[in-house]
Parts: C-alpha cells; structure tokens; sequence
C-alpha cells in the first residue's frame, strides 16, 4: 500500500538534473552535498580493490544522499552520480580544457557506457533506501582535434563525466545512443519511479 510522499530533495546543483525533475512534474529542492568523491574513491579503493564503473556510480551516489540524508529529517533525499566507462577505463569530470580534449582523442567515432547511479533515501522511514545504476551506451562520431578543443574551451563538458552533453553542444558529437536518454543527461525519472514505488510511495507531481 502506498502513501504521500514526504518532501524530496536533490542533493545535486546540476542544473541538468533539476531540469529533468522539473520538466517530469517532481516538486523538489536542492541540497547540495558535500562530499570529496576523490578522497572517498581512494579509501574504498584501498580498502575493497578498484570498483566497476558501475559499481563507482552507484558508491558516490549513495555518499552523496547520505551526506544530506543525515541533515534531512523526514524527507526522501536523491543522490546521482555518472561515471563514463570507455575501453574497459572510468572516466568521471573533466575539469580543464586539456583533458577534455585528450579524452575526445580517446572517445572519438567509439562506443562508451554511461552509467548514471542514484541513491533514494527515505528519512522518514528509517533510513530506507533504493539504488540503481542505468547503463546507457553511447556511439559518438569522429571528432577531430580542433572541434574538440572548440568545444572544450566553451565549458560546457568540463563538469560532465564523460567530458560531454546530450542536451546542449555535445549532441552533435553523439551518433546513437541506446538505453535511457535521461540518465545520460542526469537522472532517469523511470528508474527513480520504481525507487519510490520500491520505498512505498507515488511518484510525486506538482500541481499545474
């Protein structure tokens, strides 16, 4: 049996993931979290060995979601991370121009995976929570040196994990994609459903 949903907060400022949430009618607000995702990387890694890619998704999704969870008394708190796997290697963000285009050397005219983890935390019911990671493949065109850098220097891919976007200038890099496009861009709204459904509630809507 279901019942109303308590308040939902996004512990994300990616304006791409509000947008998603905005646009599928989930009222929402966000919470940034504060998490040093490198430095918990490394500790899980020695500690546990290197995670999968998805694996790597799904670990800082749920760090994410905790560290606001812990501060969100009664509410369901969303946690999302992406991670682009290429040649068997994850790639997270970027962060500078050089590396942005030293990945589109790699990533050119290739298939990658983006696997977008997200955590869903309900702290009005003891914690309980809901992971799932959503795989995407994605087939990008051949791009060359000087449209990656052109494309770098606009700053657009420079906090993406994968070094792009679908929903803005690196559409026109991606030939095919295969799975949920929403993951790609941030968070999949299907999956977050069966989240909420698996915790017990609805699917939050905003009233028109």
């Amino acid at each position: 049996m279901t019942h109303p949903a308590p308040a939902v907060i996004l512990a994300s400022t990616s304006p791409a993931r509000s947008r998603i949430l905005t646009n599928a009618l989930v009222p929402f607000t966000v919470s940034p979290s504060a998490v040093d995702e490198e430095g918990e990387l490394s500790r899980l890694i020695a500690r546990s060995g290197k995670p999968s890619s998805a694996e790597e998704a799904v670990f800082l999704a749920g760090l994410k979601a905790e560290a606001v969870a812990s501060d969100a008394a009664g509410a369901i708190v969303i946690g999302c991370d992406s991670v682009f796997e290429v040649d068997g290697v994850s790639y997270g963000k970027p962060y500078t121009v050089e590396e942005t285009v030293n990945r589109w050397s790699i990533m050119s005219g290739k298939t990658g995976t983006l696997h977008t983890g997200q955590v869903v935390i309900d702290t009005a019911n003891g914690n309980r929570r809901s992971a799932r990671v959503v795989s995407t493949e994605v087939t990008f065109t051949e791009v060359s040196p000087e449209e990656a850098r052109a494309y770098a220097e606009t700053g657009e891919p420079l906090q993406c994990a994968g070094a792009f976007t679908l929903d803005g200038r690196g559409s026109a890099f991606v030939a095919e994609i295969r799975g949920d496009a929403n993951a790609v861009i941030g968070i999949s709204t299907a999956a977050l459903r069966e989240q909420f459904a698996e915790l017990g509630h609805p699917m939050p809507l905003a009233s028109l």
